[in-house]
């Protein structure tokens, strides 16, 4: 999915302006071009996973992150491709899928 994303710079506003909810459903809308109804005041962040590798879309970008912990207002982990550490605020990030 991150390559995906990465490959193609104009999927990137669609995924933000859908949202998707979990990975299902975006490579559910990824591979169709839509996506599966969900409740707009359910958000993924909330739910971030901490051992797992997670999809953290900023305005500008997609990032995959392992592990995301979130501390004092920012999530740190490791960034794909060379597991480099790296901080993002809070305040960066739209949305997150495990």
């Amino acid at each position: 999915m991150y390559n995906l994303i990465k490959s193609s710079p104009g999927l990137l506003p669609l995924f933000l302006q859908q949202q998707p909810q979990s990975l299902t459903q975006a490579v559910q809308f990824a591979q169709t071009g839509a996506a599966a109804p969900r409740e707009n005041e359910e958000r993924a962040l909330p739910n971030f996973c901490y051992n797992r590798w997670s999809l953290v879309f900023t305005y500008n970008d997609v990032y995959l992150m392992w592990p995301a912990i979130n501390l004092f207002g920012f999530v740190v982990g490791y960034f794909y491709p060379f597991l480099t550490p790296g901080i993002l605020s809070n305040t960066q990030i739209l949305f997150a899928l495990c």
